[in-house]
């Protein structure tokens, strides 16, 4: 009877651990790769007001009083606009508000933004952070959540320069956002 009862035993805890390894492969703990939805937009930076395009970063406060954009304690604001090309004429399909606070190491920066796109495959935000080093040609992010077409995704994105610089008036970036569900 011990010997049965030890068998048993044994059946159980391997059909709970088998149950385990299902759940896990289940859930997404791998990543397949059929799931991975990929977004590829244009950020449009505007660091000074022309005719038609405003500036799009504003320092908001300076503990110190710098001005400087890099001071460290400064909180800045932004909203650069979204759009499907390279171009400051192609078409606007989001909006990206966020905040930067530089670090105390110079020429980085916590920056936070919501990814608001609004196109008939994407409808919905993304919420993304960064430690943004400004003097690197690419940047990633975390992306850590979304609403409508987002809802329940998480992942990554890179966003790299694709035209413009520092001493221009504007800069754009290209990113690269990866997609998976929860």
């Amino acid at each position: 009877m011990f010997r049965m009862a030890g068998m048993s035993v044994q059946l159980r805890a391997c059909t709970c651990l088998l149950m385990v390894a299902i759940s896990i492969s289940e859930s997404g703990a791998a990543v397949d790769a059929k799931k991975v939805k990929k977004l590829e937009f244009y950020l449009h930076e505007q660091f000074i007001s022309e005719p038609g395009y405003p500036a799009t970063d504003v320092l908001a406060a300076s503990a110190t009083g710098n001005t400087s954009t890099y001071a460290f304690g400064n909180l800045g604001i932004s909203e650069q606009v979204i759009r499907d090309g390279v171009s400051n004429v192609s078409t606007i399909i989001g909006r990206a508000p966020g905040t930067f606070q530089p670090n105390k190491q110079e020429r980085t920066f916590a920056l936070y933004k919501l990814l608001t796109l609004q196109t008939k495959e994407w409808n919905g935000t993304l919420v993304v952070f960064s430690d943004w080093i400004s003097d690197a040609p690419s940047n990633e992010w975390t992306v850590v959540g979304g609403t409508g077409t987002f809802r329940m995704m998480r992942g990554y994105a890179i966003n790299t320069k694709a035209d413009g610089s520092a001493q221009t008036a504007f800069i754009t970036f290209k990113w690269e956002v990866f997609l998976t569900p929860y």
